[in-house]
């Protein structure tokens, strides 16, 4: 936090967790936000999903440990503006910082190959690129839990298990659950 008031950024939050920083930043709608790929509760892609579903646009940079390209391919497919690993120096992350703040996409040199070569690989397999809480959702769908479990297992509202899987069955390119699961079953996205 220091290193980005620093560098002329005025911090207005800082949090811990997942659902503190969806709750701060719906509050705050700060100019751009710098998550944790993982934190406490949910997943920086989980966040963005949730602020995309309730309006809020603010672009977010993740900064992860991880460099694997399923992470950057589900922040991004989110809605993430950029995403860095942590092995990123501060110039680079404040630099990236500005550019997301700007509406720019901003992806770090040392994930890029791997996002492009996943990208090609699910495009090759047929296979819809789901979020990461909308494939928990599915697999729970699978496993015959009802919304009302699926929010409980979950700690989420059914009202944003129902928005997920809208966005499911658009993304799969069906209506109801039992499509979902055959389709889901049928791309390889679960088994």
């Amino acid at each position: 936090m220091y290193a980005l008031e620093r560098a002329g950024f005025e911090v207005v939050a800082q949090c811990e967790t997942g659902p503190e920083a969806v709750e701060r930043i719906r509050a705050l709608r700060p100019d751009a936000a710098l998550l944790d790929h993982r934190m406490p509760g949910l997943t920086a892609a989980e966040v963005i999903e949730q602020l995309r579903l309730a309006g809020t646009a603010v672009p977010v940079l993740v900064l992860s440990a991880l460099d694997d390209a399923d992470v950057v391919a589900r922040s991004l497919a989110a809605g993430a503006a950029g995403f860095l690993t942590k092995a990123a120096d501060r110039e680079v992350i404040c630099r990236a910082l500005e550019r997301v703040a700007r509406g720019e996409t901003v992806i770090g040199d040392d994930v890029q190959a791997g996002v492009v070569t996943a990208l090609r690989d699910a495009v090759a397999a047929g296979r819809p690129t789901l979020s990461e809480r909308e494939r928990q959702i599915l697999e729970l769908l699978a496993d015959g839990l009802s919304v009302e479990r699926i929010a409980g297992r979950l700690y989420v509202s059914a009202g944003t298990v129902k928005s997920h899987l809208q966005s499911l069955y658009a993304k799969l390119g069906v209506s109801e659950r039992a499509a979902a699961v055959a389709e889901g079953m049928r791309c390889g996205l679960i088994r």
